[in-house]
């Protein structure tokens, strides 16, 4: 198994992979948002990368395609070939999330359905939309940094495929990386 480390945009992501992963280093990008460029996100990924890469490996990047007209792969394209221009071609995987995180919790819709304690048909697809939004309406109270970070906790990979943008992130990682949360089942009643 690999000694990975990763590169995020947002504390929820952060405080959820230091729990998922806590061995790995995990630092914020410190660029977020969607009017950040994508070559300024290639050069924050570039600097980490280069500080990280002698001891860890693969480097794991995770960010949000946020409001871009760009679809998440062309996002994730786009990061790729800056990053190449700049000399880092091998050894990172880059997750773009499909408008947010949010989207991605939000796909596990018995995870969602069970905390805000609603019925399964209440809880949207959203791959695409502004899934902060949309969980704020089934989760008065959610803040990113708590409750964004025990729905991600507790949320199933196997369930959170409906996804495509996560889909695509966790075939690229699965086998990779040994965390506690991706090992999950889909039958695993303990999580």
């Amino acid at each position: 198994m690999n000694n990975p480390a990763f590169l995020v945009d947002g504390q929820l992501e952060q405080r959820f992979i230091q729990n998922a992963c806590p061995n790995a280093p995990v630092r914020l990008l410190n660029c977020n948002g969607d009017k950040v460029s994508s070559s300024a996100i290639a050069k924050r990924i570039a600097t980490h990368y280069r500080l990280l890469k002698k001891k860890y490996s693969p480097i794991v990047i995770v960010i949000d395609r946020e409001s871009r007209c760009l679809t998440a792969t062309e996002f994730k394209n786009e990061i790729t070939t800056l990053l190449a221009n700049d000399n880092i071609s091998e050894d990172f995987i880059i997750g773009i999330a499909d408008r947010m995180i949010e989207n991605w919790i939000l796909a596990d819709k018995i995870n969602v359905s069970k905390y805000a304690k609603v019925n399964l048909d209440q809880v949207p697809d959203v791959e695409g939309e502004n899934g902060k939004s949309k969980i704020r309406k089934l989760i008065k109270d959610y803040h990113e940094t708590t409750v964004g970070v025990e729905l991600l906790k507790k949320s199933n990979p196997q369930r959170m495929f409906s996804s495509e943008s996560f889909k695509t992130f966790f075939s690229s990682i699965n086998n990779r990386i040994d965390c506690w949360w991706m090992n999950k089942t889909i039958d695993d009643k303990k999580f």
